[in-house]
């Protein structure tokens, strides 16, 4: 779905893509920044535009 997006806005718009990536304060107050940060960071394997 991510790469979807990024292709669209890269291939047929002239706005460039900012990728912003972190846990909210509750995620890491909970410990959860590596989980959630690593999954975040998943969803733009593929992505060559990076």
């Amino acid at each position: 779905f991510l790469k979807k997006k990024i292709d669209y806005v890269l291939n047929k718009t002239d706005v460039n893509v900012i990728a912003c990536i972190g846990e909210t304060l509750q995620e890491r107050e909970a410990g959860k920044t590596n989980e959630v940060v690593e999954r975040q960071v998943k969803a733009y394997q593929g992505i060559s535009y990076f």
